[in-house]
């Protein structure tokens, strides 16, 4: 009788062996989903500082109005433009993205021609990095804002 002699893996060695393929797998996804969602809210914040500054420097130099408006999935920045024909509405939506969640009322800051404004301080708070963010315009420093962390 010839002796055969298996060479082969057990069932459960390749169990364990999968197991431990599918653990890796996981904790990377994971990890690189958190990194993602964190560029996204830096991105956020890029985007929304230059759109502040247009529509802050748009409404000074052509003394018109303007107005930002602050939703839960959403920030409309408003502003006009001179054309030939008068002025022109200009819209910039920026998406807020998913991981934030408006804590306070939606708000709406506005830029009046005659240089003054009116502005009311909004929430947000994001499940990446576990913070709130409240962002507070400040009227006497050529229409900027702050943003406290929390």
């Amino acid at each position: 009788m010839i002796n055969k002699k298996n060479d082969a893996f057990t069932l459960i060695e390749v169990i364990i062996v999968l197991g431990i393929t599918a653990a890796i797998f996981i904790l990377g996804f994971s990890i690189t989903k958190n990194t993602k969602q964190r560029l996204d809210e830096r991105q956020f914040w890029k985007t929304f500082d230059q759109a502040w500054s247009q529509v802050a420097t748009e409404s000074e130099q052509m003394k018109t109005n303007a107005q930002i408006e602050f939703y839960s999935t959403k920030i409309n920045f408003i502003y006009y433009s001179s054309t030939t024909k008068g002025y022109k509405r200009n819209t910039k939506i920026i998406k807020i993205p998913t991981t934030f969640k408006l804590t306070s009322n939606w708000a709406t800051v506005y830029f009046f021609e005659n240089g003054g404004a009116k502005m009311q301080s909004v929430s947000y708070y994001s499940s990446v990095t576990k913070k709130q963010y409240v962002f507070i315009p400040q009227i006497g420093y050529g229409r900027r804002y702050r943003i406290e962390e929390k």
